[in-house]
């Protein structure tokens, strides 16, 4: 048999010629025959005709219906000749052993051997009968015999192929790569080894081995570099939509069959369970990737898993059962997952929670950032911005009420308004409230005429008349209240007699400009606007949600008070009464009166409190993956009114994708008491005093297997496997396969 191609199309080099230029060999000119090869077949014509003439083969027409040489062996029942001779086949065996084999094993019979015009092996040789026979030791053409050669010969390289495949499974293309390329090669060498007992003569062909290794090396690289390919334009495409960012209806069915829905996951989070999916379909894994990988955080072998065995070996691994480098390796890796939690949580990078719901403030992050000091005066500071601002426009808006006088019959109805406003349960009494007292004594004098008091004889007395002038200085007398009590009484008289005004300007028993009238109900309405944002009450007393918002502006006693104030207790199991009031009212009224900076800076950093309080503890410090699980899903699950008052839908899918991934990293040793672990430690030191008894432990021993580095290579190993965080992509499924190439040279190692 020929070259390579022989083995495949059965390409038979051509005989000598006239050698072609650059363009025939391109556009197919033709070739004449060699003149000193008279029966050699030319060269077609053109290219395609060359490539049926490979497979035909090239006949000499001297030799013209010559039959093969094992076809007439078999015929004959030869089977001392043709027996070694398959064998020989089964060891990928070339031309020129195949010659040997045959030569030996015919002994007597046989007579002689030439090559026809085309280069193949014509044997002549004795049949059983005596006649001389000639025949072809491989037939010009692509035969059945071929077919049976390259199939006999593939099978041991399959076999080899593959356990070789089995064996150094989940490594890296290029340690595949080396190993098949080893084991073909020395394969190879050993069957040639093997074909001379048989009768060969060839010895070891190296450009055989090498041709084979090199074949068998090129196999995982072409099989990373094609499934690479796959995933890249026809796996991932089919699971992820890139126009979209979202999964495809394939995509969705497979999350889905992990238990995870997709309208949970982020786009990025659905991208990478699109190429985790695409690198090994087992939708689990891919699933618990996509909820970890977006945000950065590294995960073990034993955390991705729950698998109890590999869990406990990698806390065997942290308490040094496998050494002190794998000790280090797994401590290390602890570190750097803290860091990417925290980093996850509330660091700068744009998949991490904070940036989601506070951006403002994470391109500068400093630590102190996230401090309840720094977010509590900022909310207090932006809320009162918020109600300074609002308080210039109400004073605005009161500015242009004309001016405005209460008739008697006006007059007449203020005692029934205030005491609508007092109720029976606030009582006004000089000691107790003194500033109420004072406001209620001025509103006599108001009613007589005499407001304000005089304030000495050399004065001359100026009344007030005016309304607006009246509610003024009762909002000001009001302000100087104490205690609480006293604040309560001076809230309900100036909220009586602002319905006092309402209701007289209403039924027209003021007396001035008739616009004035028009415009003190428009101030009336703002004033009544700012005071249900700020101060909401309920008859006529402060709403739950009215006093945190009161806490935050002025009577929480530190920075951490406005946000305990604001967001009610820690851990709660539902929702603080006014909470969730407070928050709606609060972002109303900065949206509507703070600047937008400050409004969004505030309201930021409310959001970033909330968040800040279920992933850290009292101390400041990052809670564990376990306890912040805990708390965000209590918080989602049993707070979902605040929860969908902070934040909007897609971060509330952030913040569901981060429980998630802390719920991948969470675990419980499955021997937390520790107690396996001491005994492993315990039964270590045993053997050891076992073999130091035999004197198996010597000094020299000790010394050699250090030196040896088994011990410390495995732990070192293990360790590194298990913090591994690469996906190991499954290779196309196609079947792993050397072609043999035995044939494909001769004995002086030249291309045939």
């Amino acid at each position: 048999m020929g070259q390579y191609s022989d083995l495949l199309l059965k390409t038979q080099a051509p005989a000598p010629s006239t050698p072609k230029t650059y363009s025939d060999l391109l556009f197919g000119g033709a070739a004449p025959a060699d003149p000193a090869q008279p029966s050699a077949e030319a060269d077609a014509d053109t290219w395609l005709h060359r490539r049926g003439q490979d497979i035909m083969g090239k006949h000499d027409p001297r030799f013209k219906g010559l039959p093969a040489l094992t076809d007439e062996l078999v015929a004959e029942k030869s089977f001392d000749v043709t027996r070694p001779m398959a064998l020989s086949s089964l060891l990928n065996s070339s031309d020129e052993q195949l010659r040997d084999i045959a030569k030996s094993h015919l002994g007597d019979r046989f007579i002689s051997m030439q090559t026809d015009a085309n280069g193949y092996t014509v044997m002549r040789y004795k049949g059983k009968d005596g006649t001389e026979k000639d025949a072809y030791l491989n037939q010009p053409g692509l035969d059945v015999n071929d077919l049976g050669r390259i199939g006999t010969a593939a099978v041991p390289y399959v076999l080899s192929s593959t356990g070789i495949g089995k064996a150094t499974k989940g490594l890296g293309w290029g340690l595949q790569a080396l190993a098949q390329f080893t084991g073909a090669g020395g394969q190879s060498i050993l069957q040639d080894l093997l074909q001379a007992p048989l009768g060969s003569e060839q010895g070891v062909e190296l450009p055989k081995a090498s041709t084979v290794a090199v074949a068998a090396g090129a196999v995982p690289p072409l099989q990373t570099a094609m499934a690479a390919l796959a995933r890249k334009f026809i796996t991932v495409p089919a699971l992820f939509d890139e126009t979209t960012g979202t999964l495809t209806p394939k995509g969705e069915a497979a999350a889905k069959s992990a238990g995870v829905d997709p309208a949970e996951l982020s786009r990025e989070a659905q991208k990478v369970f699109a190429k985790t999916y695409a690198m090994d379909p087992d939708a689990a894994q891919a699933a618990t990737r996509a909820t970890v990988e977006p945000f950065g955080i590294p995960t073990s072998k034993g955390q991705l898993s729950k698998d109890p065995y590999l869990l406990t070996q990698e806390e065997g691994m942290r308490r040094r059962l496998y050494g002190e480098n794998a000790q280090d390796i797994m401590r290390a890796f602890d570190v750097e997952q803290s860091q990417a939690v925290r980093e996850a949580a509330l660091g700068s990078k744009p998949q991490s929670v904070t940036t989601a719901i506070a951006p403002q403030r994470r391109p500068a992050s400093a630590p102190q950032d996230a401090n309840p000091m720094v977010l509590g005066q900022s909310v207090r500071d932006g809320t009162n911005a918020a109600r300074e601002a609002a308080r210039a426009a109400e004073n605005e808006a009161w500015d242009k009420v004309g001016p405005l006088t209460a008739t008697k019959d006006a007059l007449d109805t203020l005692p029934a308004s205030l005491e609508t406003r007092l109720g029976v349960d606030v009582i006004v009494d000089a000691e107790t409230t003194p500033a109420a007292a004072k406001m209620a004594q001025e509103m006599d004098r108001f009613v007589s005429g005499e407001a304000p008091q005089r304030v000495a004889n050399v004065l001359r007395s100026n009344p007030v008349q005016s309304v607006d002038l009246m509610r003024r200085r009762l909002l000001s007398m009001s302000r100087g209240a104490q205690t609480p009590s006293d604040k309560r009484a001076a809230t309900a008289l100036y909220d009586g007699f602002n319905d006092w005004i309402d209701d007289a300007a209403n039924k027209n028993l003021l007396a001035g400009d008739p616009g004035a009238a028009a415009q003190l109900k428009v101030a009336r309405g703002f004033t009544k606007e700012v005071r249900a944002l700020f101060e909401p009450s309920v008859a006529g007393r402060a709403s739950p949600a009215g006093r945190r918002l009161a806490a935050v502006m002025e009577t929480a006693d530190s920075p951490e008070g406005v946000i305990n104030q604001l967001l009610g207790s820690t851990g709660s199991r539902g929702v603080d009464q006014g909470t969730t009031q407070a928050l709606t009212n609060l972002k109303q009224a900065l949206e509507r009166f703070a600047p937008a900076d400050i409004a969004k800076s505030t309201w930021d950093d409310v959001r970033l409190a909330y968040w800040v309080r279920q992933v850290q503890g009292r101390n400041g410090e990052m809670l564990g993956p376990t306890a912040i699980m805990n708390n965000v899903k209590a918080a989602l699950a049993n707070q979902q009114s605040v929860v969908r008052a902070l934040y909007a839908p897609e971060e509330v899918r952030l913040i569901r994708q981060f429980v998630q991934a802390m719920e991948t990293i969470s675990f419980k040793p499955p021997n937390a008491s520790g107690s396996g672990y001491t005994t492993a430690s315990f039964f270590k030191d045993w053997v050891g005093k076992f073999f130091e008894a035999f004197g198996l432990k010597s000094k020299l021993a000790q010394t050699a297997v250090e030196l040896s580095g088994l011990p410390k290579a495995h732990g070192t190993a293990a360790a590194r496997a298990a913090v591994d965080q690469s996906v190991k992509p499954r290779p196309p499924n196609l079947v792993p396969a050397v072609t043999p190439l035995g044939a494909a040279y001769g004995k002086d190692g030249n291309a045939r």
